[in-house]
């Protein structure tokens, strides 16, 4: 439903209501207006000695709406080559606006703009398309992988877990979970991602059998500060079985979500799937090795995130925990 503009007589009918005395609210439900329309509209004349009259506030409408509205084709042309420039970094739209809007840059424009900007006529002949985040012409409905239930024991239920942990006030609570490329493949990979800075850690496995698993989680983790690794939450996949392994070697307490709710790791999931632009579903990677996934969570850990308030989570994991403790393969400037 298309949005239509406030026209004379409904302007004059504000000022009949106010005069009578009728509250803002009343106003907007007489007019079948939002609260918001009819107070953006009163603004209008907040500045006038008269107050607030309908001929004038039509008058400034109708100016208002005849400015030109399109921005200067040399900005455009700085916008472009900017998101030209960032894309091929692998940002999203959302991520150069943040960023953009951080710094205070006069090239500031909504993440909405630059989806235009990237498709429009110039955008496609730059290719821009092709270097967006999600090139997919219909956005797929989420599909979420269900989890083994079982082959755990000595599960402790996410549910015992402490709610400083579940608001993320506290620092040093990791989210674990498998990645796999063609079933029945054996080459797969850990992420392993702190819930209040959203760091990462990526390991590899050569099978998903828990003793392959566990060890790579326990070496990955294990020279990080004791207290930026407190727990971790799994779902119940059989390659955590041997979970209590974390407990005895670097005094992890591990928490289990209910079976078939990836949704109850939900930082985990949604890295998962930002994952997925570099290491797809079906192939696995010509060169998949603990070097080549150190060097993408290294990109991962400096992309700027909307949650962070678009630092990055090297920035925010470097804030909490002292950087000179960490492994050269997690934290890197």
């Amino acid at each position: 439903m298309w949005y239509v503009r406030l026209g004379l007589k409904e302007r004059e009918e504000i000022y009949r209501l106010l005069r009578l005395g009728t509250s803002k609210k009343d106003i907007a439900r007489l007019l079948k207006r939002s609260d918001r329309a009819i107070l953006d509209e009163l603004k209008r004349c907040a500045g006038d000695a008269l107050g607030y009259l309908p001929d004038r506030a039509q008058a400034h409408a109708d100016a208002q709406a005849s400015q030109r509205r399109e921005a200067p084709a040399s900005l455009k042309r700085a916008q472009l080559a900017h998101l030209h420039a960032q894309l091929k970094l692998d940002y999203s739209p959302e991520q150069i606006a943040g960023c953009l809007k951080l710094k205070k840059s006069p090239l500031y424009c909504c993440h909405e703009s630059l989806y235009r900007l990237a498709y429009s006529k110039d955008g496609c002949e730059l290719g821009l398309p092709a270097l967006m985040p999600r090139r997919q012409k219909k956005r797929k409905a989420r599909k979420a992988r269900k989890t083994k239930a079982g082959g755990i024991t000595n599960a402790t239920s996410i549910h015992a877990r402490p709610q400083h942990i579940n608001d993320r006030s506290s620092f040093g609570h990791w989210e674990g979970d498998g990645v796999s490329f063609k079933t029945g493949h054996r080459p797969n990979i850990t992420t392993l991602v702190e819930r209040q800075s959203r760091f990462v850690c990526l390991r590899y496995n050569a099978d998903r059998t828990t003793d392959a698993v566990m060890p790579a989680i326990i070496k990955g983790l294990a020279e990080l500060p004791p207290h930026s690794r407190l727990s971790i939450t799994f779902d119940r996949g059989t390659e955590n079985a041997s979970h209590r392994k974390l407990n005895t070697a670097i005094a992890m307490q591990t928490f289990f979500c209910d079976p078939h709710s990836p949704w109850q790791k939900g930082a985990n999931e949604n890295f998962n799937g930002r994952l997925r632009r570099f290491l797809p579903k079906g192939k696995i990677p010509r060169e998949l090795s603990q070097e080549s996934l150190d060097r993408l969570a290294l990109k991962m850990n400096n992309t700027p995130r909307k949650c962070l308030g678009y630092k990055t989570p090297n920035e925010v994991f470097q804030q909490l925990a002292s950087p000179k403790q960490l492994r050269k393969n997690c934290v890197r400037s």
